[in-house]
């Protein structure tokens, strides 16, 4: 009983840090702002938008910045805030 009783408490515990690792986007959908008004934005930034998609409840975005270097960044979708910005790496860049 004992084991059981700590199976279920690492378990819970495991299972709750990975959902609080991520709390960047946990805007409810009635609050997104349309894709369209991020991709409007970034390209009057200078952004070349090849990807843009939800997931994990953000925007997330493949794209080109003016120099041509290739960038990932992840978007609050109810605020367009950006909440994680780095180099995009492919297997083609090396």
């Amino acid at each position: 009983m004992f084991r059981l009783a700590v199976l279920v408490v690492l378990t819970l515990a495991f299972a709750g840090g990975s959902a609080a690792a991520s709390p960047r986007c946990r805007a409810p959908l009635t609050d997104w702002k349309p894709r369209q008004a991020l991709q409007q934005r970034l390209e009057t930034d200078g952004w070349n938008i090849e990807m843009l998609r939800v997931n994990d409840g953000c925007y997330h975005v493949h794209a080109r910045n003016g120099r041509g270097e290739r960038l990932e960044a992840m978007f609050n979708p109810a605020t367009l805030d950006m909440v994680s910005r780095r180099p995009e790496r492919r297997r083609d860049d090396s």
